[in-house]
């Protein structure tokens, strides 16, 4: 587990490096932007799951796993702009006919996020032969779908 742990923290510190660098760039464009928050959403989705790796009791494990949804119902709107925007010089165009789209890809993950929180994860259980097991509910089977 400790190295599950360590893991989880060092991708999250790359992830904020990476997102970090982007800011030394001038002049900042849309795609950097959106590359910065990606990349902040997805050090926080592995420092989230980090800590509920570390958690002592199925509750902290919960919240933990619960705050990584939240990250996670971020990255596909985050991603999806990013992509549409990266290395276009008519990105303008490509957003305004992808508008529903991303739209969606914001939208969607969020309410299932918001609307059902406590249905994202259904169980926890700790054993000392099992170590931890999450069930995903309906709102966060959609999620990860999403």
């Amino acid at each position: 587990m400790i190295f599950t742990y360590s893991l989880g923290i060092v991708d999250a510190l790359f992830c904020c490096g990476l997102a970090s660098a982007v800011l030394l760039l001038k002049p900042r464009s849309l795609s950097q932007w959106s590359f910065l928050a990606g990349m902040t959403a997805l050090g926080a989705e592995s420092a989230f799951d980090a800590l509920g790796i570390q958690a002592v009791s199925p509750a902290e494990t919960l919240d933990w796993q619960r705050l990584r949804l939240v990250a996670t119902a971020l990255i596909p709107g985050i991603w999806l702009t990013f992509s549409l925007c990266y290395s276009r010089g008519n990105y303008r165009e490509f957003l305004r006919r992808w508008w529903l789209m991303v739209a969606a890809a914001f939208f969607l993950p969020l309410a299932l996020v918001v609307g059902f929180p406590e249905q994202l994860i259904t169980k926890v259980q700790a054993g000392p032969n099992v170590g931890k097991l999450l069930g995903l509910g309906w709102p966060g089977f959609a999620l990860n779908l999403v």
